[in-house]
């Protein structure tokens, strides 16, 4: 006796243009798509760095800079945020007391 198993057809990938709104720590794109949901964008760095959008680097020299940008962000978090992202284990607990 065999069963039969629904398989829910995949959704064509949609071909809509998306504006880079601003870049994450590993130099990915962060954009919007049309039903607001948030899309990150492998690449981003070095399209822009190949588009002449970004000059002041070349395109050999984008790794590179994806680790300055997250060492920068550490030294802010550890100058900023001592405590860490989730701060003291008593600012975790639900049932402070």
């Amino acid at each position: 006796m065999s069963r039969s198993r629904q398989v829910r057809a995949e959704e064509p990938p949609s071909q809509e243009w998306l504006k880079v709104e601003s870049m994450d720590l590993e130099a990915q794109g962060v954009a919007h798509n049309a039903a607001g949901k948030v899309v990150f964008i492998d690449g981003a760095l070095s399209g822009a760095v190949a588009d002449g959008t970004i000059t002041f680097i070349r395109n050999d020299q984008v790794g590179q800079v994806r680790y300055w940008i997250l060492g920068l962000a550490l030294m802010l978090l550890m100058i900023y945020r001592p405590q860490g992202i989730l701060g003291d284990k008593k600012e975790l607990a639900l049932d402070a007391r």
